[in-house]
């Protein structure tokens, strides 16, 4: 039982993990002066609060007011925002109206925030959107250094036991309550709550949608590979027969060049036993002509 719990603490941690986080709603903007001189007016920060619909334009989370083409960059989308709120709050003197936002973010902006890195944000604000006079919040930056006072970090939601997690994508309720059977019920009740969790993992994983594996067939001996066997034998067979007739003829080979350098030795042997004294006379060239020594 232990073992299945801690199962299914784990597949509830990587559907966590896997899914957008929803923040709480935290202070995105203040009305009054900006540190750089420009100014959010109250009248401002009440129409974004009221026009915000994602059905007509959802404002895209980013960093730094930078969003890239690249679906893969650093900078690429980081969430959205999912609605906006008021409320007022005494600053620097004053009561002063603040915009919250709820946004969903990846676990990217999660971990940064963790360390406190891109921690605030900035607003991205059309003054007169559509040409209706009303303010509209068409984008959120995180950032280190935000314009406007009072901003605050993202405040995550901790998902209690027996609530529902929502994603952009889908909605899964998941049940903590049959997580340890009683000590009454029937001996197959592990075995249920076992393919319970199977089920619910399906679910999150899309197992459920990959084919049954089947069983593999045992391979049947190749022909081609018989086939492959015939030809080597027929090819040592052929070098065999290429062998005897090289070496028959290696040996006639042998025997001529035995028999020419006997040949040779003979001769040698007569022209090493002829007199050297012996020469030819010199030619006359005929009765008329006389020899000339030059």
């Amino acid at each position: 039982m232990d073992a299945i719990i801690w199962v299914s603490n784990m597949a509830l941690s990587l559907l966590e993990d896997s899914m957008p986080k929803q923040s709480k709603p935290f202070v995105v903007a203040t009305e009054g002066m900006t540190i750089d001189g420009r100014a959010i007016t109250r009248q401002q920060i009440e129409q974004m609060a009221k026009n915000y619909n994602p059905e007509l334009y959802t404002g895209v989370c980013n960093l730094e007011h930078y969003l890239s083409l690249m679906p893969d960059s650093t900078f690429s989308s980081q969430g959205r925002v999912v609605s906006l709120s008021t409320e007022t709050k005494n600053l620097f003197g004053a009561d002063r109206l603040q915009l919250l936002a709820v946004v969903e973010v990846d676990e990217g902006v999660a971990a940064l925030q963790d360390k406190w890195k891109k921690a605030f944000s900035s607003i991205e604000m059309v003054p007169n959107f559509l040409g209706s006079g009303q303010a509209y919040l068409t984008g959120l930056a995180f950032t280190d250094s935000p314009a406007s006072i009072g901003t605050e970090r993202i405040k995550f939601s901790s998902n209690a036991q027996g609530a529902e997690c929502y994603s952009s994508a889908q909605q899964i309720s998941v049940d903590f309550g049959a997580a340890t059977p009683p000590a009454n019920d029937p001996p197959g009740a592990e075995k249920t709550m076992m393919a319970a969790l199977s089920e619910m993992l399906a679910r999150v994983f899309g197992a459920g949608q990959q084919p049954s594996q089947q069983p593999q067939q045992p391979q049947q001996p190749q022909q081609h590979e018989f086939a492959t066997i015939e030809q080597v034998k027929k090819l040592f067979g052929a070098s065999a027969e290429q062998s005897a007739h090289l070496a028959g003829q290696v040996e006639k080979l042998t025997a001529t060049v035995a028999a020419t350098s006997a040949s040779l030795a003979e001769l040698t042997q007569k022209l090493s036993t002829q007199p050297s004294g012996a020469g030819i006379p010199p030619a006359t060239g005929g009765q008329q002509y006389q020899q000339t020594d030059c």
